[in-house]
């Protein structure tokens, strides 16, 4: 509530958000419980197990990950590259809020979207593009509807 009620955001994640809401008055202390560090525990002294991967390397029923898929290639190379530019908008459809960034739904389509991430949090363009395209929309057509809903409010 804060974070809407004080900054032009929608969501804050990270050491950020600890001294935000440090900052609005919220105390910063340990939410452990008894109860909660004894499943840890528990977790521990069980190999990380209970896990539910399955055909992956290394063997799961003895080694907590990383995990990947036998005979894939190890990749040095990162996929994107992260850059900032004057505005402070750094990801380009690889946003952690579905519908925004991304969106694929393989009966109907997929999007991708990319600028404030605030504003497609709030509109959903990806996820909003493939919806009219399910109902039949060229996806040119959907793109358009979709940027004529942002645009009425900025």
């Amino acid at each position: 509530r804060k974070v809407l009620e004080h900054t032009t955001h929608t969501l804050l994640v990270g050491e950020s958000a600890t001294t935000f809401a440090q900052s609005m008055g919220f105390i910063n202390e340990d939410l452990s419980t008894t109860a909660s560090q004894a499943l840890h525990s528990d977790w521990l002294a069980r190999n990380c197990q209970p896990n539910y991967w399955r055909n992956v390397i290394p063997d799961p029923s003895k080694y907590c990950g990383p995990y990947k898929p036998p005979g894939i290639l190890k990749q040095d190379i990162p996929i994107h590259k992260e850059t900032e530019d004057d505005r402070g908008h750094d990801t380009i459809g690889d946003s952690p809020i579905p519908g925004a960034g991304a969106y694929a739904d393989d009966t109907a389509g997929a999007a991708a979207a990319t600028g404030n991430g605030d504003i497609l949090m709030r509109f959903l363009p990806s996820y909003q593009a493939v919806e009219y395209m399910r109902r039949g929309e060229d996806p040119t057509i959907a793109c358009q509807k979709v940027i004529s809903r942002i645009q009425k409010h900025f």
